[in-house]
């Protein structure tokens, strides 16, 4: 899925994958981000709508009823729209190609605010590792640390624990630059 979204692999004549595997992967990605929707709080998001609404567009639920009740559909701007994912899922391939050195993550970070439901879905899977390497070895640290007699530590600072034994390359440079070490030496 991440080859789908990396405009470097997936751009308009390319042949990296058949009609076959875009047809699959299109169907992973969609299901992704139907679970991602889920995700997200619906109470929170119809009671802000019910807040904005005027009088005249609290009318327009009763016509909006009616259009449903006889067969129509009907889409509202301030919520997704699955025609709009999927019509922008497939717009994927009719993108220029990039070189060799475009950051994806750049890419779709500016993005965000055009195709945000594709945003949503390519943070998801650009940030699952790629492999099982770096999930075998954060369990095989978690085992090292919490043992029978420590069963009972806090989450936050299991988690912390886990962060900074997980990170002991980063940690000198992160030391180096959190603090302004003139002002401590000073007092």
């Amino acid at each position: 899925m991440a080859l789908f979204l990396d405009p470097r692999f997936n751009y308009r004549g390319s042949k990296f994958f058949s009609p076959e595997e875009k047809m699959e992967i299109m169907g992973y990605i969609n299901e992704t981000w139907q679970r991602i929707r889920q995700l997200q709080s619906p109470a929170s998001t119809s009671s802000t709508r019910n807040e904005s609404l005027s009088e005249s567009e609290r009318n327009d639920d009763f016509d909006e009823y009616l259009t449903e009740m006889y067969g129509g559909s009907v889409n509202t701007d301030g919520e997704p729209s699955e025609t709009k994912f999927l019509q922008q899922l497939q717009s994927l391939d009719l993108e220029p190609r990039q070189n060799s050195n475009y950051n994806v993550w750049d890419h779709w970070l500016r993005r965000k605010t055009t195709h945000p439901e594709l945003y949503a879905v390519a943070m998801v899977v650009l940030s699952t590792p790629s492999n099982q390497v770096s999930v075998e070895r954060a369990f095989s640290v978690l085992g090292l640390v919490l043992s029978n007699l420590r069963t009972k530590l806090a989450e936050d600072t299991l988690t912390n624990i886990l962060l900074v034994k997980l990170n002991k390359a980063l940690f000198p440079q992160a030391i180096a630059t959190a603090y302004n070490w003139k002002e401590v030496e000073r007092n």
